[in-house]
């Protein structure tokens, strides 16, 4: 019996960190190529503004005493230096889209062909704020910072003058930012396993995750990186309690998938248990080992799924077999006990956790069935009676 076990049992503690990865992309979200998907996006983001872009860009640049004034403060200044260093370093010539310098070195509009300069001065602005940025919101945080809060206010005034002379720029804006946002969804996901959030702050999140299209690439991002965390602990410990070991991290997986992550947690609970027993019933030496699995495999540890299926024997398989040993009206004495043992050991023992939980959940659904039968429905689930196994391994 102990050598049966020790050959089921090692494969699968090799075989776990797959299991895990597996588990992932099959329950919470596809296991992705952040940097394919994301450029992707853009491309898609690029696709979907480019005529945009390309009529609100062939009208005239204006000749506005606003736009002149807001770009002559110093926010303004350092947004035309900023534009100036985008176009060069996107390959467009600058000295052609109207940027020249002044007598101090200073950045200036000396013509301005079209409105793709000023698109340009206003990803300057951009660039300027980035830095308050919250990684993980994508919203800017000034809290604390009355200078960018200035700088935000007039970069607001300055698109917002830019919309009312050319009505289609901010629809060619919206139509880039749709697939943009779902890239920085996806990027902000693959964060967020490792950084520092708490439960409230990642609930905060996801809440702010437009549903169809910003969400799903969030939990892509997320699941990713679990993945990723999963292969690096491959050799060093149970992937699944590094994964939702801890509350906080089940509260989290719950938050971010909320229809998978009941179905993970259950794989996780399945695998800690089998990891358990691993280590209590084939730890030690040798003949105790060996005594000891004789003992609960030919004794009794297929009635551990009446623990399992109750809840009350996720901790471990062992202990809830050895609650049993010695309890023969439940699987019968003799050869015949072992048999009915042996003939439950195998699918509890199975490399896939997934296929424990379907076959504790036939033993449940057939239990009841014959329950009703008997006009006893009323005991199942509160203990499911001695016999539970009984049928399940006999057929009836």
């Amino acid at each position: 019996m102990r050598q049966q076990a020790e050959n089921i049992f090692e494969p699968r503690n090799l075989g776990q960190a797959d299991r895990a990865i597996e588990a992932i992309d099959a329950h919470l979200a596809p296991i992705t190529d952040i940097a394919q998907r994301g450029g992707q996006h853009i491309q898609n983001a690029r696709t979907a503004s480019n005529l945009l872009y390309a009529a609100a860009n062939a009208r005239a640049a204006p000749v506005d005493p606003e736009v002149a004034a807001l770009l002559q403060t110093e926010a303004g200044q350092d947004a035309l230096a900023r534009a100036q260093r985008i176009a060069s370093n996107e390959g467009r010539d600058p000295n052609a889209m109207g940027f020249d310098l002044d007598d101090q070195g200073n950045v200036v509009l000396r013509d301005v062909p079209s409105f793709e300069t000023l698109d340009l001065v206003k990803r300057g602005f951009d660039s300027r704020l980035a830095e308050a940025r919250n990684p993980m919101t994508g919203h800017l945080d000034l809290t604390g910072n009355p200078e960018l809060g200035a700088i935000e206010g007039l970069r607001q005034r300055f698109v917002g003058r830019l919309d009312e002379i050319n009505p289609e720029y901010p629809k060619a804006r919206a139509a880039y930012a749709e697939h943009a946002q779902r890239k920085d969804a996806l990027d902000r996901g693959y964060k967020a396993p490792t950084s520092a959030l708490r439960p409230r702050d990642l609930n905060h999140v996801v809440g702010g995750l437009e549903p169809e299209g910003q969400l799903p690439e969030f939990q892509r991002g997320y699941a990713t990186n679990l993945a990723d965390q999963t292969e690096a602990m491959r050799r060093v410990s149970n992937p699944f309690t590094a994964i939702t070991g801890a509350p906080a991290q089940q509260q989290k997986l719950g938050m971010v998938f909320p229809r998978g992550a009941s179905d993970f947690q259950r794989i996780a609970d399945l695998e800690r248990a089998m990891s358990k027993t691993h280590t209590e019933l084939l730890g030690g030496s040798q003949t105790a080992g060996r005594l000891q699995a004789d003992a609960e495999l030919g004794g009794g540890l297929a009635t551990t799924a009446v623990d399992l299926a109750t809840g009350g024997g996720l901790g471990s398989l062992w202990q809830a077999g050895r609650r049993i040993v010695g309890d023969t009206a439940r699987l019968g004495i003799g050869s015949a006990g072992v048999r009915r043992a042996e003939s439950v050991a195998d699918p509890l023992f199975t490399t896939q956790p997934v296929d424990v939980g379907a076959f504790l959940d036939d033993l449940i659904a057939r239990q009841a069935v014959r329950a009703a039968r008997q006009g006893k429905a009323g005991r199942v689930g509160s203990g499911f009676g001695a016999g539970i196994l009984l049928p399940a391994v006999t057929g009836q």
